[in-house]
């Protein structure tokens, strides 16, 4: 193609549409066009051409002089050149086409009954858009003749073209049309083009899934008047493809109004508050693919949320409403969320009902898959938890249900969900192109594998011996696939966390609830979330700074507690709904466990120094008083305090005069031997000594 042709790239498009023939006429004539536009005498180029083409129609001297000028005028535009009477006719769709498929898409079972009644109203007279009466077709379709009185068409003579066959075979409804108009755009999109992904290039924590789902069983639980299928929330890793959190409760019946209680978006803001300040994500961002239903993540907690992180640090990525119609002569669907966004979580799902299927009470998948024997086997249940209630608690417990508890069905559940993370035989995708492989080796059969990284790390001579002889033992050698736990475990140092305090920032105002402390220290309550039973916690708190306060004694506090936190209770202010800190759990000890009491009891005395210290601090000053006025006492009764009798006696002891025979007298010594009182010489009798010098002596 000549240069001219290559840089109107705007040309390409519509040049490439054109019949072969018709490019390559424009082709010539602009290679032609441009030697006469380089020549210096361009009417001799014309006649020159002329000749060269031998009188070749559209190439006589007159056209080529045309069509060269007009090409100048055009900017050299090539497109002006196209003989627009060999380009094939765009028609829009055929008119009869239109009509019947309008026929066919207000049919909600099929097209044949769809036809029968768009012939019947063409053969009644009513017009059709783009084709006419039937009067218009006859006269049409038979020029000259004169038109019938009655119409001359029917179900079993159609017009030319109107037949049914003809209809299906080339206008019959694809799939998308018939179920778009017959169902909606929901069911629709099952047949539009799939969105192929791809975990390459991503890491863990980047991207979390989160959906609900039903279990395919039914179990017994406290209270319950019946067998109640357990509800999970589950969040799901994207490129590690693990379970990183989940949460199951049993569905609850309410025997006075009849109702079954479901999960609740409460529970989503639950799980919510667990993934990101206890689980954690990544810390270049994560992207939350939640729902519209009750895996939902409404705005206003994407603006709580996103006040505490970088901006764009966390993501919201909300499926579609299904519930939208083709056009706009339909009512609007009842809605609900796309779940070929969540493609993994809702495979997991699938893995999840495939590994539990074993456990009693299956339901199946949905009611054509609903055993028949649920129907009686649920019925006995009924009735054996009426017996039971009215039996001794000792006698209940040996009753065998054949329904699983609800606490052993969870406890199965994961150990199931483990094993479902360790799995090392999966085909997910994406796993080799990511380099999620991993090469062992065994040094004897039944033995442990380990990393081939690791003779890396051994000496030389040990790592030769290793090597020489994996070589002679092939099958001790093997290529695996890393487990979703593997995979998850190695992003995790990757992974940074909301601070536990925000948990209450999470959810809402009325996901808590306000109760008093007890005059005894202690905040009691109970919460179907957590659990049968009262829960007890104490009212010392740890602050966002670290500090430990006691809480008032019968205030009133904010409370919020979620299943994945039941360790600690978030305690904020009943009327600014101020942060004040996290109290922990009081766990009750066993009598028969020294250990536990003696830990509790320790929890007592630091109560109690918690309770005191604020007191001693106020009365210190009383204190010292106190203690100085038993010191005094303690000493007067020792008599090591002189009353001022003694004082004014030791006095005049200390100026009374003492010979050296009394001295003799008192102490028993000789007094020729005092004479180092006064230095060398004998000491004469009747000498007198001072108390000083008496003290002196006694000393010696």
């Amino acid at each position: 193609m000549p240069e001219a042709l290559l840089v109107q790239t705007e040309c390409v498009p519509e040049f490439m549409k054109w019949p072969a023939a018709v490019r390559d006429d424009v082709t010539r004539t602009v290679e032609i066009l441009q030697r006469i536009d380089t020549a210096e005498h361009k009417t001799r180029a014309f006649a020159v051409e002329a000749d060269l083409m031998a009188g070749i129609k559209g190439y006589e001297r007159p056209s080529l002089v045309r069509k060269y000028y007009k090409w100048v005028h055009a900017n050299r535009d090539l497109r002006v050149l196209v003989n627009r009477a060999k380009l094939p006719r765009l028609t829009g769709k055929n008119p009869i086409g239109n009509v019947y498929k309008k026929y066919a898409e207000n049919n909600q079972r099929g097209s044949r009954e769809a036809w029968r009644e768009m012939m019947r109203d063409f053969c009644a007279g009513k017009d059709f858009p783009g084709i006419g009466t039937w009067i218009m077709v006859w006269a049409k379709e038979n020029p000259g003749k004169r038109i019938p009185d009655q119409c001359p068409y029917s179900l079993s003579n159609p017009p030319k073209g109107m037949t049914y066959s003809n209809m299906q075979h080339r206008h019959r409804l694809s799939k998308f049309e018939a179920t778009a108009t017959r169902i909606g755009l929901g069911a629709a999109r099952e047949f539009l083009l799939p969105v192929l992904t791809t975990r390459v290039g991503l890491q863990p924590g980047q991207y979390y899934q989160f959906d609900d789902m039903w279990h395919d069983a039914e179990v017994n639980f406290e209270g319950q008047p019946k067998g109640m299928r357990p509800l999970e929330f589950a969040c799901y890793d994207v490129f590690s493809a693990s379970k990183i959190a989940y949460g199951i409760r049993p569905q609850l019946f309410d025997p006075e109004t009849g109702k079954r209680d479901r999960l609740k978006e409460k529970e989503m803001r639950f799980m919510l508050a667990h993934v990101l300040c206890d689980v954690g994500f990544h810390k270049d961002g994560c992207t939350l693919i939640v729902e519209h239903g009750t895996a939902a993540i409404k705005p206003e907690l994407e603006k709580r949320i996103k006040r505490h992180v970088k901006e764009d640090m966390i993501k919201i990525s909300r499926s579609a409403i299904l519930g939208e119609q083709v056009h706009e002569g339909m009512f609007p669907g009842r809605g609900g969320g796309n779940f070929k966004i969540k493609p993994l979580i809702e495979a997991s799902h699938a893995l999840s009902h495939t590994i539990a299927a074993a456990l009693p009470g299956q339901v199946g998948m949905d009611r054509d898959h609903y055993p028949e024997q649920m129907a009686g086997l649920s019925k006995y249940n009924e009735a054996l938890i009426k017996a039971a209630a009215k039996l001794p608690v000792e006698r209940a417990r040996m009753l065998i249900s054949f329904l699983l508890h609800f606490d052993i069905y969870t406890s199965i559940m994961s150990e199931l969900y483990a094993r479902m993370d360790d799995r090392d035989w999966h085909a997910l995708e994406g796993w080799e192109k990511a380099g999620l492989m991993i090469s062992e080796f065994c040094l004897g059969e039944g033995g442990n594998w380990f990393p081939m990284e690791n003779l890396l790390a051994m000496k030389p001579d040990q790592r030769a011996a290793i090597t020489a002889f994996l070589q002679t033992r092939p099958d001790l050698q093997r290529t695996r696939r890393l487990s979703p736990r593997e995979v998850w475990n190695r992003g995790k140092p990757n992974l940074v966390r909301l601070s536990k305090y925000l948990t209450p920032e999470i959810l809402e105002y009325d996901d808590g609830f306000t109760k008093k402390v007890q005059k005894d220290g202690l905040i009691v309550f109970e919460d179907r979330y957590l659990g049968p039973g009262k829960h007890i916690y104490f009212s010392t708190v740890q602050t966002p700074d670290g500090f430990m306060q006691q809480l008032c004694r019968e205030r009133e506090y904010l409370l919020h507690v979620t299943p994945y936190h039941a360790d600690s209770l978030f305690v904020s202010d009943a009327e600014s709904g101020a942060m004040i800190g996290i109290a922990p759990r009081y766990d009750l000890a066993q009598r028969f466990d020294q250990h536990g009491i003696e830990t509790l009891m320790g929890r007592q005395a630091h109560d109690m120094k918690l309770l005191s210290d604020p007191i001693k601090d106020r009365h210190h000053d009383e204190a010292e008083v106190r203690a100085a006025m038993i010191r005094w006492n303690e000493e007067v009764l020792n008599g090591k305090i002189a009353t001022r009798v003694d004082r004014q006696l030791q006095k005049d002891l200390a100026e009374m005069p003492v010979t050296s025979e009394d001295v003799a007298a008192a102490t028993g010594r000789d007094p020729t031997t005092l004479k180092e009182l006064r230095g060398a010489g004998e000491t004469e009798t009747g000498d007198v000594y001072s108390a000083a010098e008496i003290a002196e002596v006694l000393k010696t």
